[in-house]
């Protein structure tokens, strides 16, 4: 029986058990967001900066989308200025 084998396997699944425990703990808050966000009566756009200058949408609500009268699927991926400056 070698210890030190042992005891890296158990570090190793104890390490795979913390990563999966993470990665379900992050994928349930995902859900709570975007629970969260879709659920708000106020409108909310999302966007990124490419380099500090440049913003690309990558979420709007339901009610952002009403109030803009602008469809999810015609700003997601697209510059902020583009958009604003049609």
């Amino acid at each position: 029986f070698n210890v030190s084998y042992w005891w890296l396997s158990m570090k190793k699944e104890s390490g795979l058990l913390k990563k999966q425990h993470q990665t379900a703990a992050l994928k349930h808050a995902e859900m709570r967001f975007l629970n969260f966000f879709n659920a708000m009566n106020s409108g909310i756009a999302l966007y990124h900066s490419t380099d500090g200058e440049r913003f690309v949408f990558t979420g709007l609500n339901a009610a952002g989308a009403v109030a803009s009268k602008i469809s999810q699927e015609n700003v997601i991926g697209r510059e902020v200025r583009d958009v604003l400056f049609e």
